[in-house]
């Protein structure tokens, strides 16, 4: 799957920050800031890097959906308030939590936000205009960030950093606000490379439709998504937005005009609470002869000795130890949680006899996430199509939760049996990637790139 301008993760439960226990942004008294609740935010695995669109004012100094800096509203007066989120019970009893603030931008952000540039500058290429030396410069942020102040002062745009405590993540805007019979903006974000993963742009996006919808009291919420970013999708479908269109070389992105996904969310669509878990985890798919379930730690003994099956892990640099084994089941359900899909457990429909795992997981190729379809089946039941099977049941899987056709395969030049399954269930050879330090073929959804 290619992401990472939104990243996100779709379907795990998602939390509301406008719920029974916020009702509403308010104002404090005191400080006269929005004040939403705080709250710690759950790990996700895949996170999106930045949902973007061309800034609508020219004189906001904004000339790219990476740039994110511009949130069409009034503007908060106290620029140091934090928006937090309070979430549901039980999201405290997880590891890896984080705190996500949003708070308006100010000219002291500056440096480090230059600095952030700079070090995220690879990172975020591939979803910005090509740039010059001089955007990285502090001079340069500067006069951005001042034109950006002049626009919020107007209650034309609103930007905000995103903070875990009083570390500097990203920045996240809404930005060309239109008031009258429309009362709509566009959001865009970004979050550094080495804090992804954690959750952090899922929250700030919840964080910011909240206060479009409270605070500001627009009706809709817009954003764009490079069609094959589909980790930036997700991260938007876990926040209710739903697609509307395809626009074609919507906009000039390293050089190359690319079509991308059009998404909004509407105030009376905005769920006002979490989803329960059902609703967004898939349990179980099943197909003429295969039953794929969840892995849970009790299929250690299965997981164990299909890993550790030489002829399985020929591809692989050795088999896997049971405690790799172990780990591999944690981390699929950690995706169940996260993104609600993962690798399946995967067994014969009408006896339940274990033969193999199949299913999704998020990889980075080439620096982009993407939405891969794996399978390993034990080598007693190898040729008789239940790779094809369960890969094409996970294709269409990946469609329906996704609402994107693009997903990718990645295999080893020599394992010509994976590259047959690929082929069959309707992906094709698209390039060679450095994967893992080897090389690996990178097999995709024709018409997606």
């Amino acid at each position: 799957m290619r992401t990472a301008e939104l990243f996100p993760s779709l379907l795990r439960p998602r939390v509301s920050a406008v719920d029974a226990a916020a009702p509403t942004p308010r104002r404090d008294a005191t400080a006269d800031r929005v004040d939403i609740v705080t709250g710690r935010s759950a790990t996700l695995a895949a996170e999106t890097i930045y949902a973007g669109r061309r800034a609508f004012s020219t004189r906001a100094g904004c000339d790219s959906p990476a740039e994110l800096l511009l949130l069409k509203t009034a503007r908060v007066r106290s620029p140091s308030a934090p928006l937090k989120l309070r979430h549901a019970a039980g999201a405290e009893g997880r590891t890896g939590m984080a705190q996500t603030s949003l708070r308006p931008l100010e000219l002291g952000d500056v440096p480090a936000l230059t600095a952030l540039l700079r070090e995220n500058r690879e990172h975020l290429r591939r979803w910005d205009p090509r740039r010059t030396d001089d955007f990285f410069t502090e001079d340069e942020q500067i006069r951005r960030a001042r034109s950006t102040l002049a626009e919020m002062d107007a209650g034309n745009s609103a930007a905000f950093v995103i903070t875990d405590g009083d570390e500097l993540l990203g920045r996240l805007t809404l930005s060309g606000i239109v008031r009258g019979v429309f009362q709509s903006c566009a959001m865009g974000y970004w979050v550094r490379a080495d804090r992804l993963g954690r959750g952090h742009a899922t929250r700030a996006v919840e964080l910011a439709t909240a206060h479009a919808f409270g605070e500001l009291g627009l009706h809709r919420v817009q954003a764009e998504t490079v069609r094959e970013n589909v980790a930036s999708q997700i991260v938007l479908r876990r926040n209710g937005f739903t697609q509307y269109g395809v626009a074609p070389k919507y906009l000039e992105i390293n050089g190359r005009w690319r079509d991308h996904r059009m998404f909004q969310l509407l105030a009376e669509d905005a769920p006002p609470r979490p989803a329960p878990p059902a609703s967004t985890v898939v349990d179980v798919i099943t197909t003429e002869r295969l039953a794929l379930r969840q892995m849970t730690a009790d299929d250690i003994d299965d997981i164990a000795g299909l890993l550790g099956d030489p002829d399985v892990m020929r591809y692989y640099p050795r088999p896997k130890t049971r405690e790799e084994a172990r780990r591999w089941i944690d981390w699929n359900r950690g995706l169940y949680r996260d993104h609600g899909f993962g690798l399946w457990y995967m067994t014969l429909a009408h006896s339940g006899e274990f033969i193999g795992e199949c299913g999704l997981t998020i990889q980075m190729v080439d620096g982009v996430p993407e939405v891969e379809v794996g399978y390993h089946v034990l080598p007693a039941h190898q040729g008789h199509g239940y790779a094809t099977e369960a890969a094409a049941a996970c294709r269409d899987a990946a469609r329906e939760m996704l609402g994107s056709d693009r997903i990718i395969a990645v295999i080893s030049p020599d394992n010509r049996p994976s590259q047959i399954v690929a082929e069959r269930i309707g992906l094709r050879l698209e390039k060679h990637a450095e994967m893992y330090g080897e090389g690996r073929l990178i097999y995709a959804s024709p018409g997606q790139t």
